[in-house]
């Protein structure tokens, strides 16, 4: 049996964000996600030909902040 320090459930933004700043600091990280695809709500579909776009569309604060830091490490 596989051992993991930590077991983040879910593969949307958020989980993603964790699993890979867990792992930046040594940790060994599973993530389960239950649909077929990661990202959560941010995901794409076609209908009728085109393409909906659903979740976050724009990210606020990339100047300074916490998500800049946490995007930038």
């Amino acid at each position: 049996m596989k051992k993991y320090d930590v077991v983040v459930v879910g593969a949307g933004i958020s989980g993603l964000l964790a699993a890979l700043t867990l792992s930046k600091h040594g940790k060994k990280v599973l993530v389960l996600e239950k649909r077929q695809y990661i990202g959560g709500n941010c995901n794409s579909y076609m209908v009728d030909g085109y393409q909906v776009d659903t979740g976050v569309h724009a990210i606020t604060h990339l100047i300074e902040g916490p998500l800049k830091r946490l995007m930038d490490n």
